[in-house]
């Protein structure tokens, strides 16, 4: 049999170890840190993405102005487009093709293949030559729509009475505080003309803050955003409150267009005994016209209470609503056409009885303006490419006037005459300005009087000091043509779909937060 100890050994002691291993605790949050920062590289690079938004040329959808100081922080999805194809409408960050150094965000409007015109602010599909119809208008979705309504008008008891022109009005009208009361005693109807003839347009202003909108005139009348398209598509909304001897209520808007016949679109209530019936209209003022209506069922008018009424014009289609009753969409046909000086006019009529208007709003759409002279210039999208417009289109460099500039140089970097050297080719953006304070952060080539020297950025972002002056570059420098594939985006440019905007640079003055549509 085996023989046991009567004692066990003691263990052998082993030295202590060279490096001893870290404290748990320690070792966790280590490796905790480096998998958050693995973590928040993938996410930048494969996933997420956020960025400040530097210039206004997306305002008031996304807000960056260096004269407001509000700077918006998106997120972008960069696996957007992994699985779907970009689609009209999308805002998107996309890398700049005459600089793909920058990163650009701007909003979807044009497709691979399409030939599109922009036309009384609004964008059309072109047909090719022979094909019908010619002109078919891009409609925003209602969803998207409802997001990009800029406000022109806020009834207050400080501007009631000179919205509503009173003392030009038809009929007898008056102002109670806020309130607008037109009283009709002959049966004609108080008709008055609602804002002033210059209200709608594209102003710079409209839709900001009431707080910001005097800096924002001011900027205007420093020559940012010259207001000079009128806007037909428009949002009109008030609260009527008729007595039991008001017989109808009228509105109405007019447009007077450059090349083309007026047209009068119209939301109109009457009361026939115990019935009242809306209707929506769509009428060419010319000899033997074709009238477009819509009647809804009947409505309830019941004298004293308040009656909802909304009165939309969006992209060749009329919508109301009369208190709980939906009208539209009423689509009438139209070409495209160009609103002249003193365009377009809303006027408010109440036939019969007294009646009072409350909360009265006007807002207006987008409008999007041609960057050529030539009215019926059309962009032709090229296959694997997309057009990207800003949403303030007074203020944004965007597919509408991108073009590249061309300078030839001697091996001493001088500017030559075309094809005598090297050629540099990048955006072609420049103004001249002498002030570096006054400079556009895209200005290019970037012109150095002084020195005698011009700045050119390449199309990698690559910076060249060139040897010449102004006149040089006014004489040499070539623009090439914007047809082609100069005026568009490369879908593999394409990096992500912008969705949330998460904080301002300055959240005290204007907390923005939410969804992008």
């Amino acid at each position: 049999m085996p023989s046991w100890p009567s004692t066990l050994s003691a263990p052998v002691a082993k030295p202590p170890p060279t490096n001893p291993p870290l404290p748990r605790k320690l070792r966790e949050n280590i490796e905790a840190a480096a998998m958050a920062i693995l973590m928040a590289v993938g996410l930048k690079y494969f996933l997420l993405e956020a960025y400040e938004i530097p210039t206004p040329s997306m305002q008031t959808t996304l807000m960056g102005s260096p004269d407001l100081g509000i700077y918006d922080r998106i997120l972008v999805n960069k696996a957007a487009y992994l699985w779907r194809d970009p689609q009209r409408f999308d805002i998107a960050v996309f890398r700049y093709p005459h600089n793909r150094s920058q990163n650009y965000v701007k909003r979807i409007l044009g497709l691979p293949g399409e030939r599109l015109k922009i036309a009384g602010g609004d964008l059309y599909r072109v047909s090719p030559p022979g094909k019908l119809p010619a002109y078919e208008i891009v409609r925003k979705p209602l969803s998207l729509q409802g997001s990009l309504w800029k406000r022109v008008y806020e009834q207050s008891t400080a501007n009631a009475a000179s919205a509503f022109k009173i003392r030009s009005a038809n009929g007898k009208w008056s102002v109670d505080g806020d309130v607008v009361v037109a009283r009709d005693s002959t049966g004609r109807g108080a008709s008055t003309v609602f804002l002033r003839a210059d209200e709608l347009r594209n102003h710079a202003w409209h839709g900001y803050p009431e707080y910001l909108q005097e800096k924002v005139k001011d900027l205007q009348r420093a020559g940012l955003g010259s207001g000079r398209a009128m806007v037909g598509d428009i949002r009109w909304r008030t609260a009527a409150t008729p007595d039991d001897k008001t017989e109808a209520i009228e509105l109405l808007l007019t447009e007077r267009p450059e090349g083309g016949s007026a047209r009068e679109l119209s939301l109109r209530i009457e009361k026939r005994g115990d019935a009242a019936t809306a209707r929506l209209r769509a009428r060419e003022l010319r000899p033997n016209a074709q009238k477009v209506e819509v009647r809804s069922e009947n409505i309830e008018w019941t004298a004293g209470s308040e009656l909802a009424l909304e009165f939309i014009n969006s992209d060749d289609r009329l919508f109301a609503r009369v208190g709980g009753t939906s009208l539209g969409p009423l689509a009438y046909t139209s070409m495209p056409r160009h609103l002249a000086q003193g365009g377009v006019q809303l006027r408010l009529t109440a036939e019969g009885g007294t009646t009072r208007f409350a909360e009265t709003t006007v807002d207006r759409d987008m409008c999007y303006l041609p960057w050529d002279e030539d009215p019926d210039f059309v962009f032709e999208v090229p296959a694997d490419h997309l057009w990207m417009l800003g949403d303030n289109p007074e203020q944004s460099d965007d597919g509408r006037s991108w073009a590249l500039a061309k300078i030839w140089v001697d091996a001493d970097n001088r500017i030559v005459a075309p094809n005598k050297g090297k050629l540099l080719v990048g955006n072609a953006r420049w103004m001249f300005k002498n002030q570096p304070e006054s400079l556009d952060r895209d200005e290019n080539p970037v012109v150095v009087p002084k020195r005698n020297r011009i700045v050119l950025s390449d199309l990698q972002g690559e910076e060249h000091v060139l040897i010449g002056s102004p006149e040089d570059v006014r004489k040499w420098m070539r623009d090439e043509e914007r047809g082609d594939s100069v005026r568009f985006v490369p879908g593999k440019y394409m990096m992500g779909r912008a969705f949330a905007t998460f904080w301002p640079a300055n959240p005290f003055a204007w907390f923005r937060i939410g969804l992008i549509r």
